[in-house]
């Protein structure tokens, strides 16, 4: 059996170009404000490097999407179900807290 040699750059070269093949690259344009929050974050440590901070940050926003579907949604159902609950009738908001007060037995 024959053994293949490959040298320590050979090796990073071939992983380097199987990463690449897997990852698409994307340049984003961010304003300065954007690019001295991201260098501040990899002073500190917090992240190894730019593309972690922008795929977190992406998750994020996902999330919040998704939760602010979730939410629109609900709300869409609620007025669904208001429709279908039938013809709204006149109230007058002062007979409505009397009524509550006497049933709380409070001075009506």
């Amino acid at each position: 059996m024959e053994c293949i040699s490959m040298s320590n750059i050979d090796i990073i070269r071939h992983v380097a170009y199987i990463y690449l093949m897997e990852v698409p690259i994307m340049n984003v344009s961010l304003s300065s404000t954007f690019e001295a929050y991201i260098q501040k974050q990899l002073d500190e440590g917090t992240y190894n490097n730019a593309s972690e901070i922008v795929r977190e940050a992406l998750r994020l926003k996902m999330q919040q999407d998704e939760i602010y579907q979730a939410r629109l949604e609900s709300l869409r159902t609620a007025i669904i179900q208001g429709e279908k609950s039938g013809d709204s009738i006149s109230f007058d908001m002062r007979d409505i807290i009397q009524e509550a007060k006497k049933d709380a037995g409070l001075n009506a």
